[in-house]
């Protein structure tokens, strides 16, 4: 009696078994490329010269005079393996600089080159001569629509200074799933300068009126340089005052 009930065991436990053993599955991934547009900040101050201090490995420090637009273009073209080119091995790569409101796109590779507007440049062919920094306009433009994949790297100088708002525009980003990658160039410490910031005043007076307001500047010069800060009006001098840098940012003068 107990060998039949052995054998039915044994059925069963091959049965399962069965049911257990690997399954061989072949599966196919077809991967789209991520896209990666890359925008070079082209405004007149990325031709400034930061006289960068650096170290040659040996602890003596040495001064490169490149000025900002050179290092992006050492960035992204220079060695035997560019960062331009590594990206476009894996990546659809667009590349753009800003100019004002506007982003132009100079050089793409998609599709694994199917898709190309030539070799890949060994500099810009545009000089930096945009009289602003905007860093919403121009980077709408220069994303068009947005695609799951997509990201953007943002090289610049500089604070937005024209139209639109930046923090727009990071908003969108996000909510899109869009990662933008800033790096800055430039140097943390500001140079040497006087800028007026603003002025506030009425907007017309009456003839026999004493017009009153202030002067806003930003004063980041070496302390002691003497200084003017005038008003004219048709080569007239209506008001001035002298004083000597501080080098400690804003300072105001009542007129």
């Amino acid at each position: 009696a107990s060998v039949p009930a052995l054998l039915r065991s044994l059925a069963v436990f091959l049965l399962v078994m069965a049911l257990a053993g690997p399954v061989l599955r072949h599966v196919t991934t077809y991967r789209q490329l991520g896209r990666v547009v890359i925008a070079a900040d082209a405004s007149a101050s990325m031709k400034l010269n930061d006289a960068l201090a650096r170290s040659d490995g040996g602890g003596a420090s040495a001064s490169t005079n490149a000025s900002r637009w050179q290092r992006v273009e050492r960035l992204l073209f220079e060695g035997n393996a560019p960062l331009l080119g590594k990206l476009a091995e894996t990546q659809d790569v667009e590349l753009t600089v800003l100019r004002g409101a506007v982003g132009q796109r100079v050089w793409w590779r998609r599709q694994q080159g199917r898709d190309t507007s030539g070799d890949m440049p060994r500099s810009f062919e545009v000089q930096p001569d945009a009289p602003v920094t905007n860093l919403d306009q121009a980077l709408r433009d220069a994303l068009g629509p947005t695609a799951p994949g997509t990201a953007m790297i943002v090289l610049t100088d500089g604070q937005h200074n024209s139209g639109g708002s930046p923090e727009e525009f990071a908003t969108a980003m996000r909510a899109a799933g869009t990662p933008v990658f800033t790096v800055g160039f430039g140097s943390e410490i500001p140079p040497p300068d006087l800028s007026l910031i603003d002025v506030i005043a009425p907007e017309s007076v009456f003839t026999e009126e004493q017009l009153q307001g202030s002067v806003t500047i930003s004063d980041s010069m070496p302390p002691g340089v003497p200084a003017v800060v005038r008003i004219q009006s048709q080569s007239k001098t209506l008001w001035e005052q002298t004083f000597n840098t501080t080098g400690k940012g804003e300072r105001r003068f009542d007129f």
